[in-house]
């Protein structure tokens, strides 16, 4: 689980780096839970 920092002065967190792809593995999903569904991002290319 990989939760970025929130506010106007934290950076960013790119989903594509090096590193976060290393971390996670191949074909690994960012998950956003909105009220009543899951919506699934692909963060590797």
């Amino acid at each position: 689980l990989i939760l970025p920092a929130l506010g106007a002065l934290t950076g960013g967190l790119d989903a594509h780096h090096p590193e976060i792809i290393r971390a996670v593995g191949a074909g690994a999903q960012a998950l956003v839970a909105l009220e009543n569904k899951l919506l699934r991002f692909p963060i590797a290319a």
